[in-house]
């Protein structure tokens, strides 16, 4: 009977093993931090369509498709994010962008804001899932007159979540629109 009992642990073992072993889920951060750095540009098309970038960045972020996704390995992960169709979910967000956008500098934004989050989709996303907490959202802090905070103080949080880094000094939401 004990025979037994040791038998099934030891057949057991490698399972609980692989079970409780590393596991690894894709990290939206690095291309949330480069959509944001990205609508920082300063130049005059960067001010026309920072708004509607830091919407597309979000919309980039809310699709997601990894954000519950775990992995058992490192490998599995980047083979995921290898054969993701980036250009069907670009489709359908350039789509939505066209249609929430009330102006032709914010659809544009919106555009290129999904574009430098999916352009960022790098193997090194795929980190070991103890390193990060997929399940919220970046916020983007923005100081009362526009400008983003990077202490936070006195800033509205647009955001779902609850943690991550604000938004890359020089980003403003108060940014000409005009066509």
């Amino acid at each position: 009977m004990r025979h037994r009992g040791v038998m099934l642990f030891l057949l057991c073992l490698p399972v609980l093993l692989v079970a409780c072993g590393p596991r690894y889920v894709a990290d939206p951060l690095p291309a949330w931090n480069a959509c944001l750095a990205g609508c920082a540009r300063d130049d005059e098309t960067g001010r026309l369509i920072r708004r509607g970038c830091l919407q597309g960045c979000e919309m980039a972020l809310e699709a997601f498709p990894f954000a519950e996704s775990v992995y058992a390995g490192r490998q599995p992960c980047e083979a995921a994010l290898g054969r993701f169709d980036v250009e069907g979910l670009l489709r359908t967000l350039d789509a939505r962008c066209m249609q929430e956008g009330t102006q032709v500098h914010r659809r544009r934004g919106c555009r290129d804001g999904v574009r430098l989050f999916y352009g960022n989709m790098v193997p090194e996303m795929c980190v070991g899932d103890a390193d990060v907490n997929v399940s919220t959202k970046p916020p983007v802090a923005l100081a009362n007159d526009g400008a983003a905070s990077a202490d936070g103080a006195e800033a509205e949080v647009v955001t779902q979540g609850e943690q991550a880094p604000v938004a890359p000094e020089g980003v403003r939401a108060d940014a000409p629109e005009g066509d």
